[in-house]
C-alpha cells in the first residue's frame, strides 16, 4: 500500500481462524452427578447389582422423565459408611 508521501506500509490482514476443541486446553473439571451406570463402575459392580445394595439407600438428582443421577459425593459417603460394616452373607 502507498501513501500519498510515496512510502510503503505493511498492512496485516486479519482473519478468523476456526479453532478446533480438539486443540483447545481441557479442563479436568470432575463430574459433578453421574449416571447409574457410571456410578456402578466407580464401584466396581454391575448396574444391577448397584440397583439392589446401594441405589436405595442414596439420594438421587432427577433430571428429567427417567434419568436419574448421582453424587459423586454421595457414592464416596456410601464407601465410608460401608468400611466399618461387617461383610453380609
Amino acid at each position: 500500500m502507498m501513501t500519498t508521501s510515496g512510502k510503503e506500509l505493511k498492512v496485516k490482514e486479519r482473519r478468523r481462524v476456526k479453532v478446533s476443541a480438539s486443540i483447545l486446553p481441557t479442563l479436568a473439571l470432575p463430574p459433578i452427578l453421574v449416571t447409574r451406570e457410571q456410578a456402578a463402575t466407580c464401584l466396581g459392580m454391575s448396574p444391577e447389582s448397584f440397583d439392589r445394595h446401594v441405589r436405595p439407600t442414596l439420594a438421587q438428582v432427577p433430571v428429567s422423565p427417567g434419568l436419574v443421577l448421582f453424587r459423586p459425593e454421595t457414592l464416596r459417603n456410601w464407601v465410608e459408611m460401608r468400611e466399618d460394616c461387617p461383610p453380609r452373607d
